[in-house]
Formats: C-alpha cells, sequence, structure tokens
C-alpha cells in the first residue's frame, strides 16, 4: 500500500482487464469518476510474471438494500421502516481501468493497458495524488502545462508537444475556455521551445479576448 492510499472497498464479481465492480460502505465509498489505485496486480510481462499498480476510475455507484427490496409496495415500505429495521445499505461501484505504468528503460515510462484481471477480494484504494501525477506526466520530458484535474487540485496536467505536430482543434460550448487553454497552451509551447530549441515551432491566428495576449 502506498503512503497517500485509503482503502475504500474490496473488488467482488467477476472482473476483466477492462473493468471490475467494487463493495464499499456509505462512509468510504468514492464518489463517480474518483480514480483507484488496485496494487501488486499480477501481470505477464515480456513472459515474466511481475506486480503492477493499476489506475482506475469510477464509472458508476449503486446502494442498494437486501429487504427494502424494488417489488415492494409503499405500504409495505412504511410498515418496515416504522418497525425499525435495522438493513444497512450495500453500496458497489463499478470502475473502469486506465492502465499501469511500464518502465520502457532510460527513466521513461509509458501507459500500458493490463492483459490480466485483478482477482476479486483485492483491496480498493483511493489513488494518492503522487500515483495519478505520475500517470499524467508518463513519458513527457518537457510538457505543456494546461491545467489540473477537476477533482484533484494537486495533479497539473500536461501536453506532449511532440503529439502536436499536426493539426489540433479545440472543441467545446461557448465561455468553456476555448481561448484560455490556447493562451496556456502557447505561453507553455514557448517554454518548451526555450528548453529544446530543436523542437519544430508554429503559429496561430488568435481571436477573442485574449488576442493581444
Amino acid at each position: 500500500m502506498a503512503e497517500n492510499d485509503t482503502l475504500v472497498g474490496y473488488i467482488v464479481g467477476e472482473s476483466s482487464p477492462q473493468g471490475f465492480y467494487f463493495v464499499t460502505t456509505p462512509d468510504l465509498m468514492p464518489g463517480r469518476l474518483e480514480y483507484l489505485a488496485i496494487r501488486g496486480v499480477t501481470e505477464r510481462i515480456d513472459g515474466q510474471v511481475r506486480q503492477i499498480d493499476i489506475l482506475a476510475q469510477v464509472t458508476a455507484l449503486g446502494v442498494g438494500s437486501v429487504i427494502l427490496g424494488s417489488d415492494l409496495t409503499y405500504e409495505e415500505t412504511v410498515a418496515i421502516l416504522r418497525g425499525r429495521y435495522s438493513d444497512r445499505p450495500r453500496v458497489i461501484g463499478e470502475a473502469r481501468v486506465i492502465g499501469y505504468l511500464r518502465n520502457e528503460g532510460v527513466g521513461r515510462k509509458s501507459v500500458r493497458r493490463p492483459r490480466f484481471a485483478a482477482a476479486p477480494g483485492h483491496p480498493v484504494y483511493i489513488a494518492g495524488d503522487a500515483f495519478l501525477q505520475e500517470f499524467f506526466t508518463a513519458g513527457i520530458e518537457h510538457g505543456i502545462e494546461v491545467g489540473h484535474l477537476i477533482n484533484r487540485s494537486g495533479v497539473r496536467v500536461q501536453l506532449d508537444p511532440n503529439g502536436l505536430r499536426r493539426h489540433l482543434a479545440i472543441i467545446a460550448q461557448t465561455g468553456a475556455g476555448k481561448s484560455y487553454w490556447l493562451y496556456a497552451d502557447s505561453r507553455g509551447s514557448v517554454r518548451c521551445l526555450r528548453a529544446r530549441p530543436r523542437l519544430a515551432s508554429g503559429s496561430c491566428q488568435s481571436h477573442g479576448s485574449r488576442k493581444r495576449d
């Protein structure tokens, strides 16, 4: 278990390399879109069995009850509740696997998708900021900082300038921040060019509120 990870549940039911279900409690359950860490999952890499740490994201949450089923009438439900029933809610979450970090040598890492599933009973943790930061900077030597994760202000997000060699479309509704993103991207590109002069440069025509910046 990593230093900043917090236990929130255990994998249950049938899991796959693409996702899994986990059981938790009302007090521990993570919110939708929260990032999760699954530590020590068995994976076969280059013919060798290794233990990897998987990053996943919560896609759905459901709270159920064994006693208060969906087949009850209103009157039956009221009768059970007035009888001081003590059934504890059952919380089941669903998560999508994002991947794991693979060491590519020379200090470089890349994000890969696992080929094997984590077994039921495996602990599920809230992913720490340091673990997330590794994923969002993997393989980026001189990145363009564009902001932070919506639900994790401490995790900065960077773009790899090597992925912007051709065309880039910024699509969002009015007021979503397209101009500001382009402004931040341009400033970040200048810093990258100063750090790595051999990077290819480019130009763009700016419009709107950021045109004079």
